[in-house]
């Protein structure tokens, strides 16, 4: 997904003019710094744990405003950082905390797509005593994606952070060597459908329980009451059905090992909706 937007040029044809006549000019010497920061580097350690062959997308967890928010793209592609609208509320945010923010972002046949505001937000990366902490500026975009967040240039930027798809990892700078934060594969592909179509994965607790009766189905016809032994359910306390129809055997091979699906665990009113 790429976006672009607002970045460094600012939303004025003439500061946008200048931006471009930037690497016109001539660039001096940088200054020296006390501390050399030390390069970050891939290796063969990086590939471990990962399954090949790969394409995935380098999808991380990290820290933003007192929140460990999963699911978060990180895209060079994308000029500014994204914090989608729905994700912003279950963070127990509100739109009244919103700034104005006055441009349009755009996509793939440059669509565009509004901005419901910004919010600075602390964002902290990597594990102590390797992690770095920085102010970020999102965009909050009411817009349906799998992703919470997408971690765009000005974030990658602000943290000097260099990723590589290929390992699965993006580093960092810090006070303690170099930091990293390992992408999580099984949380990338589970953004997809297992066919490659891209389509969209809702969890579970994420579905909209309807607790209207009319929008649920009815039966057609007045439903019969049978009464079935469960120990020895007989095809003669059916009558009139053929078993084929009722049946139903489940493909498996009765050679391997019997595995325990482990338990899942429910809101209350989810609960509630499935009893």
């Amino acid at each position: 997904m790429i976006f672009r937007g607002r970045t460094t040029a600012g939303t004025t044809r003439n500061s946008q003019k200048a931006y471009a006549r930037e690497v016109m000019s001539i660039v001096g010497k940088l200054s020296k710094r006390s501390k050399p920061e030390i390069t970050p580097e891939f290796g063969d350690l990086d590939l471990e744990g990962l399954k090949f062959s790969q394409d995935d997308p380098l999808v991380i967890t990290l820290l933003i405003g007192n929140f460990h928010v999963m699911r978060v793209l990180v895209d060079n592609g994308a000029s500014m950082d994204i914090l989608f609208h729905d994700t912003f509320i279950r963070m127990c945010y509100n739109d009244s905390q919103l700034t104005p923010f006055d441009a349009p972002i755009y996509g793939f046949n440059h669509v565009e797509c509004k901005v419901e505001g910004a919010i600075q937000l602390l964002m902290t990366i990597g594990e102590e005593p390797r992690e770095a902490t920085q102010m970020l500026n999102f965009q909050i975009v009411k817009a349906a994606s799998t992703y919470n967040v997408i971690r765009g240039r000005t974030g990658i930027h602000t943290f000097k952070v260099v990723s590589s798809t290929y390992h699965m990892v993006l580093k960092f700078p810090t006070t303690n060597s170099v930091g990293e934060a390992k992408g999580d594969q099984k949380m990338a592909r589970g953004c997809f459908r297992p066919n490659g179509t891209g389509g969209q994965v809702f969890p579970i607790e994420d579905m909209d329980v309807r607790e209207n009766d009319e929008l649920r189905r009815k039966p057609a016809e007045d439903m019969v009451p049978i009464t079935l032994d469960p120990l020895e359910p007989r095809e003669a306390d059916m009558p009139e059905i053929d078993p084929n129809l009722i049946t139903h055997r489940l493909n498996v091979d009765p050679t391997q090992k019997v595995v325990k699906q482990n338990k899942r665990t429910y809101t209350p009113d989810r609960l509630e909706a499935i009893k």
